[in-house]
Formats: C-alpha cells, sequence, structure tokens
C-alpha cells in the first residue's frame, strides 16, 4: 500500500555486495552507489518518493494491526469461496490464516497459469500473477464485493 513504482530495502552493509538487481540497466557494473546498482536506471518517478511521507502516514493512522486484520479476514474469505466454488483448485497457500498473509495461490486442474492469468486481467480487469500458481492478493482497499467478483470471474474460467 504505497505510491506506485516505489520500495525501499534494507540490507546490511556486510551483505550489500550479495544482492543483485532483478533488472539490470545501461552502467549498472560501474555504479557507485547502491541505488544505482539495485535500481533501473532511467527516469524516475519523482512524485512517487515525495508521495512516501504522506503514505506512511496513512498506514499510521489506519493502523498495521487494523490493515493486517482487514488483510487476512479478506484472504480467509477468498479461500472459502474458491474452496466451495471451484472444489477441483489445489492451494499451493496453506488454508490457516495465520501461514498465508496477504497472498493466496492456487492451481487449476488442467488449467494453464499463465493463460488464467492473462485471461484474468484481459477479461475482467483483475490482476493476478502466474507465479508457483495463479496468485492473488486482496489488500486492504479490496471489499468483499471484489472478491465476489473476481470469483465469479475466475469460476467460469476454472468451469469454462
Amino acid at each position: 500500500m504505497g505510491p506506485f513504482e516505489n520500495g525501499m530495502i534494507y540490507v546490511n552493509k556486510d551483505f550489500i555486495n550479495t544482492v543483485w538487481p532483478n533488472i539490470m540497466g545501461a552502467g549498472w557494473k560501474e555504479s557507485k552507489t547502491v541505488d544505482e546498482q539495485l535500481c533501473v536506471l532511467g527516469q524516475r518517478n519523482e512524485p512517487s518518493p515525495a508521495a512516501l511521507p504522506e503514505t506512511i502516514n496513512f498506514h499510521l493512522a489506519i493502523g498495521t494491526q487494523n490493515i493486517q486484520k482487514r488483510i487476512v479476514q479478506l484472504n480467509t474469505y477468498l479461500k472459502k469461496r474458491i474452496h466451495e466454488a471451484i472444489p477441483q483448485a489445489t492451494f499451493v497457500t496453506p488454508l490457516a490464516p495465520e501461514l498465508s498473509g496477504g497472498i493466496v495461490v492456487i492451481n487449476l486442474s488442467g488449467k494453464e497459469i499463465h493463460e488464467v492469468a492473462d485471461k484474468l486481467y484481459h477479461s475482467y480487469g483483475i490482476a493476478a500473477a502466474p507465479a508457483g500458481g495463479i496468485r492473488l492478493s486482496p489488500h486492504i482497499y479490496n471489499t468483499m464485493k471484489d472478491i465476489d467478483y473476481t470469483m465469479k470471474c475466475l469460476s467460469a474460467i476454472a468451469n469454462g
């Protein structure tokens, strides 16, 4: 829950030489700063870091525990709905709320995960990632209606 294309990473200085970028931009090898070594070089999105203090204040106003409770509530509801509507789905994510955080990963028998994620996005406007299965990540800004809509669409794909 933060500004688009923004994030932070903390790495102990004793281990910084073991961290590599997942995307390498031009000149990364000659870089002098950690930012240049680990970030994609190019035009920066300056408004994003500028919004970070307000994002932190908003997060603190809601409260970390309230955010976590809502994430658990949404993900528990999603897992329940998947189990009921698509009994052939296999869960990669543990069903126990305390073990799954804000991510639900499933596989649909006979369905290619990349095709399911692509169909969810392009046909229904639902972002899912083909990562170890079909990954859905409801967060505090989602509603139960969002979960219900996702289930309607996922069921159509699974049973279609």
